[in-house]
């Protein structure tokens, strides 16, 4: 959970520019924060269920939770994105990474890094997500001639 003040609760390593920010340096966050967060995402019900704007705003929220303890700087970014877009798959919204700005992701992340503030990853979110064909969508798809079934 955020504190009052906006900040992630668990210790921040303040101060840090984002090229000398070192994951997982903080003692005993690891283990015991990434346990935290999994509590939390499984009372979330795994964003199943959440309207686009509680989804954007809840996954920005663990994406910053994730990057801040992932263990290594090399594979945050792959690794967060690969949870956010099977999430969004299973609240039945299609996260689509193409397009995405390394310079965007890095800034965003440095925000939340320093200041526990999401709002830079949550309009990269909220950019990038859109609903599923309902049901009678999909239906409505497989009848017609080509590809449109995938």
């Amino acid at each position: 959970m955020e504190s009052g003040h906006g900040i992630p609760s668990f210790l921040r390593c303040m101060g840090q520019a984002l090229d000398s920010i070192q994951h997982g340096t903080c003692a005993g966050l690891n283990s015991h924060e990434l346990a935290r967060i999994a509590a939390e995402l499984k009372q979330d019900r795994y964003l199943h269920g959440a309207d686009r704007d509680e989804f954007v705003r809840r996954a920005a929220y663990y994406w910053s939770e994730w990057n801040a303890i992932h263990p290594h700087l090399d594979g945050n970014g792959r690794s967060c994105r690969e949870v956010l877009r099977t999430l969004a798959l299973q609240a039945d919204y299609k996260l689509s990474w193409s397009g995405l700005r390394k310079e965007g992701v890095s800034h965003a992340s440095a925000l939340s890094w320093s200041c526990g503030d999401t709002s830079a990853m949550e309009r990269i979110l909220g950019d990038r997500l859109v609903p599923m064909p309902t049901m009678d969508t999909k239906r409505f798809f497989r009848k017609l001639p080509g590809d449109f079934h995938q």
